[in-house]
């Protein structure tokens, strides 16, 4: 789902159907959803996570979405002095609250990012640096991830 087809949109449609649609308009959602077996929730870091999360998943209900696949851009989490990872929390659990089956992913970082400029020597000298001080993280290939959908 795309904002609008242009330039960036065509390149797109070579691997995938593109319908044009905004997680904050619900019938767009809506109608983007029809016939869909998964969908695949992924909300920037920004403001208007849980209006969104509320419209997706009304939306996967109504059009028969069997499974929904949640991408958390940060930790969820209840307690955090952080308004994002509040929000987070918050819109897992509207996602199980709508009775559908979920998967949320919650990676720290992807392994993608290994390979960056600003990481990759670092690690061919066998330092890799993270700023997680004694915190977990779940790093995450993107193949994994697409992947997830053909066990849905």
């Amino acid at each position: 789902m795309v904002h609008s087809k242009d330039e960036r949109s065509a390149g797109l449609e070579q691997l995938a159907e593109v319908v044009v649609g905004d997680l904050l308009e619900i019938n767009t959602i809506r109608a983007a959803m029809e016939g869909v077996d998964a969908a695949y929730l992924c909300w920037p870091v920004k403001p208007g996570l849980i209006h969104a999360t509320v419209n997706f998943a009304q939306a996967a209900k109504e059009a028969g979405v069997s499974t929904i696949i949640n991408l958390s851009q940060r930790s969820a989490n209840r307690d955090s002095t952080s308004d994002s990872c509040r929000d987070s929390f918050i819109a897992e659990e509207v996602l199980n609250w709508s009775g559908l089956p979920v998967i949320h992913l919650r990676p720290t970082y992807f392994l993608e990012w290994l390979l960056y400029p600003w990481q990759l020597p670092y690690l061919q000298q066998g330092v890799l640096r993270m700023p997680v001080g004694k915190g977990r993280h779940s790093p995450i290939a993107a193949d994994d991830q697409a992947g997830l959908s053909r066990y849905c």
